[in-house]
């Protein structure tokens, strides 16, 4: 395996540009954390959503999406549910704070045993225009824009809230996430580990006073903490990292052309899945020439790679199961998107084309979704 000071060198000397996936509004919401890339939903006002800064509101979001890779590692998966979130959202007399309090029913069709209601629970505090920090539920999944492979959007419906703290910080020239995500409690007595992550996810932006060009470097880490001490079965504990680093330039809103590289290594003290470190460099295209449709063509490779949080298409191990796994990915993908408005400020749609072409082995695969968010009152989280 080549060392990943070479894959450095590599992005400094050979650099195609070419984004890690395609915006998300229909996760986000008319969510604005202080930063956001520049086709975040700000610059796309046909899928803006009620937003009053005091009130009351339901938001739901019917969602199916189906996975057709048919791989032994990455068989696929069919997602069909609804969201149901209801809240309010106060703000406090000092105007640089609020909270939002309520709770989300995740229900996916067909297994009514599986339907949970996740709590709504975040408190904001605005230091400064600059400084933000969250406790509770968090700006997760998407919003940390995070890159694909280290980081599945499909996160959004299979575990739509986190919690934990945040530290949000915007600048002209730095914009950056600093988060730790509790994922599951440790329970001695049942011998449930404890799960945590913690995530640093940031742009910097080389030229951020030229209007119409923009030059940044997203960069990246993720670990991923499975632990637990005095549990009544001894279970391994297992540490994991991801990171990333590219380039990125961006004009007019209308073009991004990326190149992102990737590592991952297990420190765990006993290791526990199929490759200690691996490597993946992403490029892609993304075109947004007419607002509500959007193209992008993307090139994957990597080998040994893997992600606890990733998507199995990207990886060379399945999640969860050492046991099936590729060492090298190689495909080729193309992605389309229409999104808009079906009620102006209340209901928006989008729907996703991706067919991919494995070119390791000249197999062929596809994914399809189509999702409608709509909001009574304000929108939520």
């Amino acid at each position: 395996m080549l060392p990943h000071r070479f894959f450095i060198l590599i992005l400094i000397t050979r650099l195609i540009p070419a984004a890690a996936q395609l915006e998300n509004p229909i996760f986000n919401s008319t969510f604005n954390s202080d930063f956001s890339n520049s086709l975040n939903i700000r610059s796309i006002p046909y899928m803006h959503l009620s937003n009053e800064s005091e009130k009351w509101g339901t938001q739901v979001l019917h969602y199916f999406k189906n996975n057709e890779f048919m791989e032994a590692h990455n068989p696929g998966a069919t997602f069909f549910g609804t969201q149901l979130a209801t809240g309010i959202k106060k703000k406090f007399p000092n105007d640089k704070s609020h909270v939002y309090l309520g709770a989300m029913i995740d229900y996916p069709f067909g297994g009514n045993s599986h339907a949970r209601v996740l709590p709504l629970i975040q408190f904001k505090h605005s230091i400064n225009n600059q400084h933000h920090l969250l406790l509770g539920t968090l700006h997760g999944n998407t919003r940390h824009q995070l890159y694909e492979p280290v980081y599945n959007y499909e996160l959004n419906l299979t575990q739509p809230f986190e919690y934990g703290i945040q530290y949000l910080y915007n600048s002209k020239h730095i914009q950056s996430d600093l988060w730790l995500d509790w994922k599951q409690l440790s329970i001695p007595s049942k011998s449930q580990q404890e799960i945590i992550s913690f995530g640093w996810s940031s742009q910097i932006k080389l030229n951020p006073n030229n209007p119409t060009n923009h030059i940044s470097i997203p960069v990246s880490s993720l670990i991923y903490h499975l632990g637990g001490e005095s549990l009544s079965v001894g279970k391994p504990v297992q540490n994991k990292w991801n990171g990333s680093i590219g380039l990125r330039y961006e004009r007019n809103q209308n073009i991004r052309v990326e190149s992102v590289l990737f590592g991952s290594q297990d420190f765990s003290p006993e290791l526990q899945t199929s490759f200690k470190d691996g490597h993946a460099w992403y490029n892609q295209i993304l075109l947004n020439p007419y607002g509500k449709h959007q193209l992008a063509f993307s090139h994957y490779y990597a080998e040994e790679f893997f992600a606890p949080f990733g998507p199995n298409l990207f990886l060379s191990e399945q999640v969860g199961n050492p046991y099936k796994f590729e060492n090298y990915r190689h495909f080729i993908m193309a992605r389309y998107r229409w999104m808009g408005t079906l009620i102006p400020d209340k209901c928006i749609f989008d729907f996703r084309f991706e067919p991919i072409w494995h070119l390791e082995k000249n197999q062929f695969a596809f994914s399809a979704g189509f999702y409608v968010k709509y909001v009574l009152g304000t929108t939520l989280y």
